[in-house]
């Protein structure tokens, strides 16, 4: 089974995706393998530890691997926001790198409503897309309007501000 992934439109070079989190256990290598054929490059996790153990993907990471795709994870809580740090944004500026080489990156989240879209309009923002640009792409991306929460919104645009002036 294919994990659903909705890939903004509209990115010059490389894609960004976002999804839900993908089935644990017994489904997880499928789950890694639809992930591969449907191109993914590198896979960003922002589940919690709790949230890897509650939804059975312990081995996301190995069976990425396995099928030649990069695991990357930043620990965000549900509805919450990354730390506003040097650490988070060199991430996202290695993302936005990775982007930059062609690179299909996915992030995933509990639902791929909040965290997900935080981090992926991040990134859209280190490109030159304004906050309100990235989040309508990913909302039309995701037939949804995103992202679940104010603070993840107030978050990317004070991202966008601090990159401006730095």
């Amino acid at each position: 089974m294919r994990a659903p992934l909705y890939t903004v439109q509209g990115v010059s070079t490389g894609k960004v995706s976002i999804m839900a989190r993908p089935r644990g256990g017994d489904w997880l290598l499928d789950e890694a393998k639809a992930l591969r054929a449907s191109g993914v490059d590198i896979l960003i996790s922002l589940l919690t530890p709790a949230e890897e153990r509650e939804f059975d993907l312990a081995e996301e990471a190995a069976f990425c691997h396995q099928q030649g795709i990069t695991y990357l994870s930043l620990a965000i809580p549900d509805r919450c926001v990354p730390p506003f740090s040097e650490p988070t944004f060199v991430f996202l500026k290695q993302l936005k790198g990775s982007l930059a080489e062609g690179k299909h990156l996915t992030f995933h989240c509990r639902q791929g409503l909040g965290r997900a879209v935080l981090m992926a309009a991040s990134v859209l923002v280190l490109t030159g897309l304004a906050p309100e640009q990235a989040f309508d792409l990913l909302s039309r991306a995701r037939g949804y309007v995103v992202p679940e929460t104010e603070e993840q919104r107030a978050w990317v645009v004070a991202f966008s501000q601090h990159q401006r002036s730095g």
